[in-house]
């Protein structure tokens, strides 16, 4: 006797379960959902239809500046001792950095001055339809308005805290009504036109270029919050160096209107261009305004001395020195020139000196003009400010922890205290030159002993005026260079191109769109089928049991799309049902696989309701039909159904005979719709099922019933309990029902093992249940397993509307 069938022996086969690609199968799965994917197609067709009816075109506006870099030897006339000490510290001599200059033109600062500037705070548009508003800028409108910001704190707080808030636009007489769309509230102008709102003034005006039918269509204004709006176009803004051979940095940004577009990067570069000059005059400024502060100084200095000199004349009578005084200055005057000028350069070098001191935690722009001729020093002042510049502009876009920012203040403070080391180098080289001089002035001194003491105190007193003036005349010189310099200030950079609009929009992309729509058109419901594949863990045709098993498939049998009513499909009337057709098939098939000797068929299955009984029955019709004497007998005693499908339930059956209760011509039934076939029904349900179907007597019953009929066939249960085991060695071959989307895959990886340990006898596989119509993907090759071919169904398809067949066959 065979042992009892295990559960575990319906295991899963990965190896098994994996199925290569078929392009034909594709194919036919195409064929058979063809107007799934067609409506698929035209919805995705549609919504790229959409898109771009909703979508207004954008255009790229593209400008080019050249960013020109400064030759520290040209602008300062310095010689190769200061760019040597340059390099030593390790200091680029180089001017613009063009990478800085890319972050500046980037900044927000400067966005949010060009927002400012063109007043884009304040949007006004058009709703062209339900789906999409036209933007109005400049003269494209018919109003031109003119917005002037008085109070950004006001301005934000009341008119921007509502983003979605949206005004309409109305002109009568020249006076203007502003409506907010959602609250109603009203802001009215005078006869003018100027509208004020809190934080902002408007000028509106009527443009002359719109006609008047245009003008009346409703308009509506959105007043954005600047800085938001600055970030927006930030993000928008595309600024790049082409590569590191060139300073030249390409400037796009892209945008609905053209016009804007334009208007806001020539205004970008303006301000760049503006805050570039303004820091270069920087310099400039700081030179003018030290030595400002020291001609007040020296004006002082010399009135004072100026009217010491005038009471110390009137004091002592002197109009004039005498002859002999007069002589021995005129003697020593280039001595005093060349006095004067140390002293000039010694007091110039204490106030930088004081000035880098003072400055040291704050710093300040050092006067470059100021050093006097010192070809060493003179690099280094400017690359000093040069840096402080580059740092300033920087913490436009930076913070201070920045690592650029942080770079710049180390070689800030490289360069300080070399400077410091060079001005206090020159301060000793003055009082040197000081000492020296003074040294060589002893003989004059001798001579001056013999002027009169009134005269020698006057010359000392003309000596130190000479001194003062000296210092006032440099002074005055180096302001005058300073402001030339100025004047004449040039930008350190230039523009190539200026901003153009390319006229052939970027967005949306006409044909990609389409295309775009196309394909997902495509790919969606291929992708539905193949997720639903993917998804699904039970049979749904022949070829998913083909790839878990190598037990072979004798029949399929299609879905009885009439209402079963437990009668028989297969019969003398129903001679071309495409059902009854396949029953044929099956039988033919088992006939190539039976011999003369076998004629007892177990008909089983995974689990109830895959249709083993509903199959015992019509191919028990199917040989009955042929001419062959059929018995079918209801061996499945724990959940009986076969005398519930005949209307059986009274009869006496196969567990009456098996306890003793009846014989053998008592239970057996014979079927008057079906000549040639009697039924052995199964009967009460028993205690001990197994133990009566492993009794002599159910043997003795199957031996006499096998020289009784051509075909026995046994309707058992399914193989999740022993009984199908036990009557397996009473059968000449064993049929596996299974059914389409009831069974599970994994119940079929287990069968090949089943077959080896022959648990089950012969095994044979009869699919049930598969709707060759809806799975026509995959059955589209002509055969007698496939009704199309001969017209099966087109009886029933009469009647049916389309909808109704698209509906079952997408499903």
């Amino acid at each position: 006797m065979n042992p009892k069938i295990n559960a575990d022996d319906l295991y899963w086969d990965e190896e098994k379960g994996e199925e290569g690609f078929d392009i034909k199968q594709l194919i036919n799965k195409a064929k058979a959902n063809w107007l799934f994917i067609l409506v698929s197609v035209l919805c995705g067709l549609f919504i790229a239809y959409i898109y771009l009816y909703a979508t207004n075109p954008s255009y790229i506006t593209s400008a080019k500046i050249l960013i020109k870099e400064d030759d520290p030897l040209k602008s300062s006339g310095s010689s190769k001792s200061g760019i040597d000490m340059l390099q030593a510290m390790g200091l680029s001599t180089g001017a613009s950095n063009v990478d800085n200059e890319l972050e500046i033109i980037k900044s927000f600062t400067i966005m949010r001055q060009a927002v400012m500037d063109l007043g884009l705070y304040v949007k006004l548009s058009k709703e062209k339809n339900r789906l999409k508003s036209e933007e109005y800028y400049g003269t494209s409108g018919p109003y031109i308005i003119h917005p002037v910001m008085t109070s950004e704190e006001l301005y934000t707080t009341k008119l921007t805290a509502d983003s979605s808030a949206r005004y309409r636009l109305n002109m009568q007489n020249g006076r203007v009504t502003l409506t907010n769309t959602e609250t109603g509230q009203e802001y009215k102008s005078g006869p003018g036109g100027k509208l004020g709102l809190p934080g902002i003034e408007l000028q509106v005006q009527q443009n002359p270029l719109v006609k008047d039918r245009e003008a009346g269509d409703d308009v509506f204004i959105r007043f954005l919050d600047l800085d938001k709006l600055a970030e927006l176009y930030l993000d928008a803004i595309d600024a790049e160096i082409p590569n590191k051979q060139v300073s030249i940095i390409n400037m796009s940004l892209e945008s609905q209107v053209p016009q804007k577009s334009r208007d806001l990067l020539s205004q970008v570069i303006k301000i760049y261009i503006q805050n570039g000059v303004t820091d270069r005059n920087a310099i400039s400024d700081s030179t003018i305004s030290f030595i400002d502060g020291r001609l007040a100084g020296v004006t002082t200095d010399l009135k004072d001395l100026e009217a010491e000199i005038q009471r110390f004349k009137q004091k002592n009578d002197i109009i004039d020195i005498s002859g002999q005084a007069k002589a021995i200055l005129d003697n020593s005057s280039e001595l005093y020139k060349t006095t004067a000028a140390q002293e000039v350069q010694l007091s110039m070098v204490n106030s930088l000196i004081t000035f880098m001191q003072q400055t040291s935690q704050n710093p300040r722009l050092v006067p470059a003009s100021l050093t006097l001729d010192n070809p060493a020093l003179s690099p280094v002042i400017e690359q000093y400010n040069r840096l402080l510049l580059d740092r300033q502009r920087s913490l436009l876009s930076m913070t201070e922890n920045n690592p650029v920012v942080t770079n710049i203040d180390q070689q800030l403070g490289e360069l300080r205290n070399n400077l410091l080391t060079g001005l206090k180098n020159m301060r000793n080289a003055a009082q040197s030159g000081i000492h020296t001089i003074q040294q060589k002035s002893g003989a004059i001194d001798a001579e001056l002993k013999t002027v009169p003491a009134k005269e020698r105190e006057f010359l000392e007193y003309s000596r130190q005026q000479g001194i003062k003036q000296e210092l006032y005349i440099f002074l005055l010189q180096k302001r005058e260079e300073a402001a030339l310099s100025k004047s004449s200030t040039l930008s350190n950079a230039r523009i190539i191109d200026v901003p153009r609009t390319d006229p052939i929009p970027v967005k949306p992309k006409r044909k990609m769109m389409l295309a775009l729509g196309l394909l997902a058109g495509l790919v969606v419901p291929f992708a539905w089928m193949w997720v639903r594949e993917l998804l699904n863990n039970r049979i749904r045709r022949k070829k998913d049991i083909e790839t878990l098993t190598k037990v072979p498939v004798v029949g399929e049998i299609g879905h009885f799309k009439d209402e079963y009513t437990g009668e028989f499909i297969v019969n003398e009337q129903n001679g071309r049902h495409p059902v009854v057709e396949q029953f044929r098939i099956l039988r033919s098939n088992l006939n190539y696989t039976l011999t003369a000797r076998d004629k007892v068929l177990l008909v089983t299955s995974t689990s109830p309701g895959e249709g083993k009984t509903f199959i015992s029955l019509n191919l028990a019709a199917t040989f009955a039909l042929s001419g062959k004497k059929t018995v079918i007998i209801g061996m499945d005693l724990r959940k009986p159904k076969l005398n519930k499908v005949l209307n059986m339930q009274g009869k006496k059956g196969l567990t009456h005979y098996l306890v003793g209760q009846s014989i053998l011509q008592d239970i057996i039934h014979p079927i008057a719709s079906v000549s040639n076939l009697d039924v052995i029904v199964n009967g009460v349900i028993p205690p001990n099922p197994a133990e009566l179907l492993m009794s002599d007597k159910t043997k003795a019953l199957i031996e006499t019933l096998q020289r009784q009929y051509d075909y026995v066939i046994i309707d058992t249960a399914p193989v999740v309990v022993t009984d199908a085991a036990i009557l397996s060695a009473y059968a000449s071959l064993t049929l596996y029902i299974t059914r389409v989307n009831v069974t599970y895959k994994e119940s079929i990886a287990g069968l090949d093992k089943l077959q080896q340990s022959g648990r089950l006898g012969k095994l044979n596989l009869v699919v049930n249940d598969i709707d060759f119509e809806k799975e026509k993907g995959y059955y589209s090759y002509y055969g007698y397993n496939t009704p199309f071919a001969y017209g099966y169904y087109e009886e029933q398809k009469k009647g049916k509307t389309f909808f109704s067949r698209w509906k079952k066959n997408s499903r």
